[in-house]
Parts: structure tokens; C-alpha cells; sequence
């Protein structure tokens, strides 16, 4: 299994609201403020928001869209939180990489793979110690 880097800072980008339209709003992080060495594909994660001490349970997807045909995103879903004011920065500890980067025949089979990763993104930070990266 790949190492996973440490935990990082990126700036948040505007999106295109895909995510909020279909029931799972992301955070968008500026692609350059990545690390090089993440490959794409969708991780179970935490994420920390500016001025918090927690961490909270996320679920990313990194690379392009193919359902929406666009190219490379970062974006992160933060699990039962309803950000409402996007952040100026995020924090990101990726826990485990989950799958690789997929086409779907739909927006729903989209959709239902979503609910998928979200489910295991909670289970393997419900794993892990609380709190912490």
C-alpha cells in the first residue's frame, strides 16, 4: 500500500455546485496546493476547518468527472456537517484510499456509488482514534 502524505493546507476554490445539486456538497481545494505524490481516486479522509480543533470524517474525490465531463478536481465532502460559508482554507489528512476514479452510466448510479464511499469514509474514521488525523 502507497504511503499517504501528511496532512495538508490548500486553499478553497469556487466549484460548480455539482455536488450540492445532487445531495452532496463538496469543499473545493486549488489543485496546485495538492501534494504531488496523491494519486487520483477517492479516499476516506478527515478534514479540519480554520479556528477548529476537530477534525471531522470526509470522504474526497480526487481527479477528473467523467460523468459531468470536466476535468481534475479536489473535492471534499465533510460527513453530517452542513457548511454553509464555504472556508478560506482547509486542512486535509487522507486516512485510506478507497477506489480509483470511475465513469457511471448516470447521475444516479453516481449518486449511489457516492453513498457507498460515504459509508466507508464514517466506518474507517469511526475506527480510528476521534479527533485526530
Amino acid at each position: 500500500m502507497d504511503m499517504l502524505p501528511p496532512a495538508f493546507t490548500a486553499h478553497v476554490i469556487p466549484g460548480t455546485a455539482q455536488g450540492r445539486v445532487i445531495g452532496t456538497p463538496t469543499i473545493n481545494l486549488d489543485l496546485a496546493a495538492i501534494p504531488s505524490d496523491i494519486k487520483e481516486g477517492v479516499y476516506a479522509a478527515r478534514a479540519r476547518l480554520p479556528d477548529e480543533q476537530e477534525w471531522s470524517a470526509a470522504s474526497v474525490h480526487y481527479g477528473p468527472r467523467p460523468v459531468f465531463q470536466e476535468g481534475p478536481s479536489f473535492e471534499v465532502h465533510i460527513i453530517d456537517r452542513n457548511i454553509d460559508v464555504p472556508p478560506v482554507t482547509l486542512e486535509v489528512a487522507l486516512m485510506e484510499w478507497l477506489r480509483p476514479v470511475q465513469d457511471f452510466p448516470s447521475v444516479e448510479a453516481l449518486k449511489t456509488q457516492i453513498e457507498e464511499d460515504i459509508e466507508g469514509s464514517r466506518a474507517i474514521a469511526a475506527s480510528r482514534e476521534p479527533g485526530q488525523p
